[in-house]
């Protein structure tokens, strides 16, 4: 079972794991100008412990905790944010700014459907699961 603690780690190793180091020049030993690196924000668990999902561009993406090619989760326009998987890995909550100041939504991860889980003029920020599953905790 993944603790806060584990999160925190993962959070300070997901940068480093998809950034490409710098490399030095073979005829100066200076390095090379800097790589672009792409923000990478967010970090979640899956509660199976196979599958990291994070905040890239604005939009969610998931990544085998071993590693791999990351692959679009959810994608518009607008921005998502601080994705949370439910204890039972059914759905992924996050929040979302497609609906104006933010709401949270919930998408079914077996299914892909969308739902919109908030409809009020103020912005909610996704703080947590019930542990059974059943229930998103937001504060707005």
């Amino acid at each position: 079972m993944y603790t806060p603690k584990h999160t925190l780690f993962l959070a300070c190793l997901l940068p480093v794991l998809l950034t490409k180091p710098a490399s030095l020049s073979a005829q100066s030993n200076k390095p090379d100008a800097p790589t672009p690196r792409f923000a990478f924000a967010e970090p979640t668990v899956s509660p199976d412990g196979r599958e990291i999902a994070f905040v890239s561009g604005g939009d969610i993406w998931t990544v085998p905790v071993t590693g791999g090619e990351a692959r679009l989760l959810v994608a518009h326009s607008d921005n998502e944010s601080r994705p949370l998987y439910s204890p039972n890995g059914t759905y992924l909550a996050f929040s979302s700014t497609r609906s104006g100041n933010g709401d949270i939504y919930l998408l079914t991860l077996e299914t892909g459907e969308l739902r919109r889980l908030t409809f009020d003029d103020g912005g909610e920020t996704l703080t947590g699961w019930a542990p059974d599953s059943k229930m998103v905790y937001f504060q707005s």
